[in-house]
């Protein structure tokens, strides 16, 4: 705090390059929205690989739920980050469109 810095911003840099364990709880309908967030391609890689193991340890206990812990683009066929996408959607309605056989999906971005 003498350097001019908040003490709530020195955990940055005491956190640099060290491990934390983190522990939370989660209901289903809080965990779906974190995997529509933190699946997503576009999500810092360190999230997304726990956010799919998240995944794969509920489709181990329900299949079912399982299929709505996916990014946006796989439930809903939206994307929120707009024109920065990766491509995906883009791929999923092309697939729908040879399904239904029909122009019925459009792209959708969130911006």
């Amino acid at each position: 705090m003498e350097q001019g810095c908040k003490a709530e911003d020195l955990v940055y840099f005491h956190l640099s390059g060290n491990m934390v364990n983190i522990v939370t709880n989660m209901n289903g309908k809080a965990l779906a929205w974190f995997c529509r967030l933190r699946r997503c391609n576009k999500a810092q890689w360190e999230i997304h690989n726990i956010a799919n193991q998240m995944q794969k340890l509920v489709s181990e206990k329900s299949e079912h739920f399982s299929k709505i812990l996916a990014p946006d683009c796989e439930v809903f066929r939206t994307c929120q980050e707009g024109r920065e996408s990766c491509g995906k959607l883009e791929v999923l309605l092309e697939m729908d469109r040879k399904v239904m056989g029909t122009q019925m999906t459009q792209i959708t971005y969130a911006d």
